[in-house]
């Protein structure tokens, strides 16, 4: 088992908030969720819905019940997109609250980041790491590397690994944990950079 705290539907709120806060300067966030007033309490809204989807069809886990960091699990199997699973997780409701034109960037952000997943990781099934967030004020303490750990330790938690990510920076970080480049490409009408890394068993 993995030594970490499972969420549950009373986390929800809290720890979409902790993602919104995590990246709230991430540059493909930046482009999905427009500038302006309530832009974190919008931002909180769609990792609401992200996490409520990874409740029902993956594992979302934290380092402890105080919500240090989140990371949400998706088995590629598992992953495939739906309405009925889109209603299943508020997306009507987050659709109000978001708004329908950055509601449609980010289902076409989404259409494009799914066909690399297909391509870069449907070999074999897979787990892909959605998101990993730590709170702002706690990062570089260890909280990351421990959700990734805990996570490649345990024996129901079979590799290969796979994810994207739109920063940069955070390469280094994702290889001294064992991922590597498989490609690179830029999301279609944006500038925005997104690197695609597998991680074998």
């Amino acid at each position: 088992m993995v030594n970490l705290y499972q969420l549950a539907k009373k986390d929800v709120k809290e720890a979409a908030v902790v993602v919104a806060k995590a990246f709230s300067d991430y540059p493909a966030y930046n482009y999905l969720i427009s500038q302006g007033k309530k832009r974190l309490e919008r931002l909180s809204v769609l990792f609401e819905f992200l996490i409520r989807f990874g409740l029902r069809y993956g594992k979302v886990y934290s380092n402890s019940p105080n919500l240090e960091g989140i990371s949400i699990w998706l088995y590629t199997e598992n992953e495939k997109d739906s309405i009925l699973r889109y209603l299943r997780c508020g997306i009507v409701k987050g659709t109000r609250k978001i708004g329908i034109r950055d509601v449609m960037k980010s289902i076409k952000v989404s259409d494009h980041l799914d066909k690399k997943t297909e391509l870069y990781a449907s070999s074999e099934p897979n787990w892909h790491l959605q998101i990993i967030a730590v709170l702002p004020e706690l990062q570089r303490k260890g909280y990351g590397s421990e959700l990734m750990n805990e996570v490649f330790n345990d024996p129901e938690f079979t590799g290969p690994y796979y994810l994207d990510t739109q920063l940069e920076e955070n390469l280094p970080f994702y290889q001294r944990h064992g991922f590597e480049i498989v490609g690179k490409d830029k999301i279609p009408n944006t500038d925005i950079s997104s690197w695609y890394m597998l991680r074998k068993r």
